[in-house]
């Protein structure tokens, strides 16, 4: 019989609290200040650095932080989180979207004399860039024809060492360098311009939109490539000024991490907490946020498993006493980003204006990364009450789709050629599954609010989520500026 995905229900479980307290929990061991909020990943899922891969690293941090974020604020006041977020479309590409709106409005508004210079010097841009891109065909023609000429039959790996290595080599940086130093003038020449005729506003989204354009960075795909060639900044500015954006190398946003790895990965500093039938949570995080939990983050316990079995794993999932989770370090990763990104743009009209009449664009610029929150060493373990329920559970061959609360996975396997295993202690009948020391998760972000335009639940209404009878209710009290309880009250009333 083909499996078919099991699931309990929060509700219905020996632990309905259960989240809230998880939400308290990491509320206690990552406290925020009153101006960050802290958005939780969806499931702690992967976060593969290495002890000497620099370059890597900061890929792999990049890959999380330079994300936009949104939906999930509670309806309380002076909330901490926001709840389990969504992640889209990387924040750096809205900003560009932003500057870019900015700069066509800025031009508008030009005498057509200075506007003719703009488009003069622009014209000289494209020109540069034309030839820029043909040289950039040329260097590509040339590693082709060496690679069919001398690289035949061998693997995706090594074709990828043999051109970070040809790069190097013919030093392509240095030839396109003068081609791009062209650009750069002219882009100076255009802020000069601006900063004559235009505001100190005008002014400074010009020099944002210029840095953006160079405040790009290369980082490699992949831990082997930095370890087996030695791969330096050098070695990836190559890539980055050939603009090939291979299989092996990222080209983005000028985002790195502010870590010690090494420190990170060696030196231990256990921490963590269980939740029980009788923990008591002093929030209602999960109730605020069922705008979302309703359709993701209400299971207590999933899995997919034979269609015989689901009534028999309900029984055993709801002997369990207390949950246990524990690391073996949490850190605070900060995020640096380069002289591309200016956050006080939020603070001027002009920008602001823009993020009034484009709300899905003020959404995805409301909230940018200031920290991410890892852990590594990770340990859930769940304790029964009876025997029977205890050993049908540990016997049962959990596949990768089972988590916890929707966000802890639940099973043995493989993460990243290291392993998460299974632990039994029958005296005290708990079911432990162990990361092994070097298995790293993302566990969620610490947010800066960028801007006040909008609301997280006008995002969630855009989003195409369906919002609670509580976020329609503030919405509308909000929008008709009625009393704060006005709801309580007229449902006061209704019930007499």
């Amino acid at each position: 019989m083909a499996n078919k995905l099991f699931e309990l229900k929060l509700e219905d479980s020996p632990m309905p609290q259960a989240m809230d307290v998880y939400y308290d929990e990491v509320d206690a061991l990552v406290r925020s200040g009153p101006s960050q909020k802290i958005a939780l990943t969806n499931n702690i899922v992967d976060f593969p650095i290495r002890s000497k891969t620099r370059l890597f690293n900061n890929y792999v941090a990049r890959s999380f932080a330079d994300r936009s974020i949104s939906r999930g604020s509670p309806i309380a006041v002076g909330e901490n989180f926001l709840g389990p977020a969504n992640t889209n479309d990387r924040f750096s590409e809205q900003y560009s979207v932003l500057l870019n709106r900015a700069k066509i409005d800025i031009e508008l508004e030009l005498k057509q004399s200075d506007l003719n210079k703009i488009e003069e010097s622009q014209r000289r841009v494209d020109a540069f860039e034309t030839e820029l891109n043909d040289l950039i065909d040329k260097v590509l023609s040339d590693w082709e024809t060496h690679r069919q000429a001398h690289l035949q039959g061998i693997s995706e790996k090594e074709l990828a060492l043999r051109q970070v290595a040809w790069l190097d080599i013919h030093r392509f940086r240095r030839r396109v360098e003068s081609q791009t130093a062209k650009i750069d003038r002219e882009l100076a020449r255009q802020e000069a311009i601006i900063e004559r005729v235009g505001t100190a506003e005008d002014a400074q989204i010009y020099r944002a939109y210029t840095r953006l354009r160079n405040g790009r960075v290369a980082f490699p795909t992949g831990a082997h490539l930095e370890e087996e060639l030695g791969l330096d900044d050098l070695k990836m500015g190559n890539v980055l000024v050939v603009g090939t954006n291979p299989s092996w190398a990222d080209i983005g946003a000028d985002i790195t991490a502010v870590a010690d790895w090494d420190n990170f990965l060696t030196k231990d500093g256990k921490r963590g907490f269980a939740i029980s039938k009788t923990s008591v949570s002093q929030e209602t995080h999960e109730k605020q946020w069922s705008v979302t939990a309703s359709m993701r983050y209400s299971w207590f316990f999933s899995a997919s498993l034979n269609a015989s079995e689901h009534t028999r794993t309900a029984q055993s999932v709801k002997d369990v006493m207390s949950v246990g989770m524990n690391f073996k370090r949490i850190s605070e990763i900060w995020i640096r980003r380069g002289d591309w990104y200016d956050s006080s743009l939020f603070n001027l009209p002009r920008v602001k204006k823009i993020l009034e009449k484009d709300r899905k664009l003020a959404d995805n610029l409301r909230y940018s990364v200031a920290s991410l929150l890892i852990a590594r060493g990770f340990e859930l373990s769940l304790s029964f009450e009876h025997e029977d329920h205890y050993q049908y559970f540990r016997n049962q061959q959990m596949s990768g789709s089972a988590k916890l609360l929707n966000v802890f996975p639940v099973g043995s396997g493989s993460v990243n050629e290291t392993w998460t295993k299974t632990l039994d202690n029958a005296a005290s009948k708990t079911v432990s599954f162990a990361d092994d020391d070097e298995v790293v998760r993302i566990i969620g972000f610490k947010v800066d609010q960028m801007h006040e335009i909008g609301s997280d639940d006008d995002a969630m209404v855009r989003g195409g989520v369906f919002p609670t009878s509580g976020h329609v209710q503030k919405m509308i009290v909000d929008q008709y500026r009625l009393p704060a309880d006005y709801f309580a009250t007229a449902n006061a009333i209704d019930s007499e």
